[in-house]
């Protein structure tokens, strides 16, 4: 029986989700394409990750480091990788940093959908769950 109301009560929310979203066609764009955002997600955050994989590397200037000790060019090659990524040896050295910043800008987006309508959907259930343990504890 208490399953039974458990179920009514979440097809109830549902329904008053859906009339919400009925009022507004963005929002109903938003919520019924949770597959697509999630997609996107998992596929911006890949793309993120084989750019930070394959720009990060070591990179120094051949004729430079002829005229450098081996301890001076070890530090010149440990602070290129760290502070100076370049995508495939891309000589100009802010695409990259400017790269990865709307990269992670557009996945963050993307994933603030999902976890977003993730919650609009269960977080009243969840707390409830939550709630009704502590208070029965």
């Amino acid at each position: 029986m208490e399953k039974s109301d458990d179920l009514i009560e979440k097809m109830m929310h549902e329904y008053e989700l859906s009339l919400t979203y009925k009022k507004s066609w963005i929002l109903w764009i938003l919520a019924s394409n949770k597959s697509i955002w999630e997609n996107l997600a998992f596929y911006t955050n890949l793309v993120l990750n084989v750019v930070i994989a394959i720009s990060y590397y070591e990179h120094y200037d051949e004729k430079e480091a002829e005229q450098m000790g081996e301890e001076e060019l070890e530090q010149e090659i440990d602070f290129n990788r760290k502070y100076e990524p370049r995508l495939l040896g891309n000589e100009n050295i802010d695409f990259t940093p400017r790269l990865l910043l709307i990269l992670g800008i557009i996945n963050f987006l993307f994933s603030g959908l999902v976890v977003l309508f993730f919650f609009i959907r269960k977080a009243r259930f969840l707390v409830k769950n939550l709630w009704i343990n502590w208070y029965e504890s």
